[in-house]
């Protein structure tokens, strides 16, 4: 996909940059998945 007229150094440093940041968004996001769900059903078995 990159460029091959690139080092292989550039394009290693570019791609570790580009996946960082959507790592970081995938994690949160399953972070604040998995605590809704625990706290929907916490609050529905409190209710029921």
């Amino acid at each position: 996909m990159a460029p091959s007229n690139l080092p292989p150094q550039l394009t290693r440093r570019n791609d570790a940059y580009l996946l960082s940041p959507i790592g970081a968004v995938l994690m949160m996001g399953l972070y604040i998945a998995l605590s809704l769900i625990t706290g929907v059903a916490a609050f529905n078995r409190r209710g029921a």
